[in-house]
């Protein structure tokens, strides 16, 4: 039904400027600077109070959207799509605002729990989800204004139009730009062909013998286990608490798909696909999206056999 009332132009949001009411004046943000590019997202929000930003992992999207929990009075909700994320959210707010008790963090599976409530603002963090049928009714949440970040607006489905249309006007950034200006590098890309799953392990185990901050992508939970113990690292998936707090302390983490998105590990040097979703390309780019948010130019290494080729 929504996606409907979109194709017909009704769209969810009504566009219009930040009230002076609303805005939290006379406060600063120690220690935290937009970049001139975040600035015209900032003032294109200010203007029309719903804006969609999609720019390349590690170009401030998420810090964007703190400086406006911060400069808003009133209840704000954020919405992710996994607990790695509300647990990043909730350190990263913490640590930089002192308005964290405005905020509530929730999934993308928890319309139940916010259906009644109002916010001042409305965070839809990886807002590519936001048009899965499961997820749509979240656009309809009672929010005086809203803002979307997504380093990959794309979804195979054929809905990618709705993206745009449930959050707002869009603020886009070629990764050129960035590349240019020394935000982000792009990191070395290898693809391994190999004849069996077995050579997959050999070879896993061969590049794991070069020490570096490594994360390990397996899609499959029992693989994934079998990989930690045999190489006597930790697995993080969907029953890991603390998953952000593992991943930075450890130098190589199994990592399932609730690492796949948002996830911002500063001393990333390698991301490793063992076990993989072939065929997505949202989910390609935000892995080797995390390579973005590291200190140092990184390596992407693709292990695949012959017949995933």
């Amino acid at each position: 039904m929504l996606a409907q009332l979109i194709n017909d132009g009704i769209l969810p949001f009504i566009g219009q400027p930040v009230q002076d009411e609303d805005f939290r004046k006379g406060q600063t943000l120690p220690g935290f600077q937009l970049r001139d590019y975040q600035k015209e997202a900032w003032q294109k929000f200010l203007d029309t109070g719903a804006i969609g930003v999609y720019w390349p992992f590690s170009a401030g999207k998420t810090f964007l959207g703190i400086w406006a929990c911060h400069f808003l009075k009133g209840r704000k909700l954020i919405v992710v799509p996994t607990r790695t994320l509300v647990e990043q959210w909730d350190s990263r707010l913490r640590k930089y605002s002192p308005y964290r008790d405005e905020v509530d963090i929730v999934t993308y599976r928890a319309f139940d729990k916010v259906r009644h409530n109002k916010y001042v603002l409305a965070i839809y963090d990886e807002n590519h989800h936001l048009p899965a049928n499961m997820f749509s009714k979240l656009a309809t949440v009672q929010a005086k204004y809203r803002i979307g970040l997504s380093g990959t607006p794309y979804r195979e489905d054929g809905r990618t139009d709705y993206i745009f249309a449930l959050t707002g006007f869009p603020v886009g950034l070629s990764w050129d730009n960035l590349i240019e200006l020394g935000i982000i590098e792009e990191p070395d890309i290898k693809l391994y062909i190999l004849k069996s799953w077995q050579e997959k392990d050999v070879k896993l185990k061969e590049l794991l013998t070069v020490h570096k901050k490594t994360i390990v992508f397996c899609d499959s939970i029992n693989l994934g286990k079998r990989l930690s113990k045999q190489f006597g690292v930790p697995f993080v998936y969907g029953s890991t608490t603390n998953r952000v707090g593992i991943i930075k302390e450890s130098d190589v983490t199994i990592v399932s798909r609730v690492g796949d998105e948002g996830l911002s590990i500063p001393d990333i040097e390698r991301v490793i696909e063992f076990d993989f979703l072939f065929g997505s390309r949202r989910q390609e780019g935000q892995r080797m999206g995390r390579l973005f948010h590291g200190e140092t130019k990184g390596e992407h290494i693709i292990l695949m056999t012959e017949k995933e080729y």
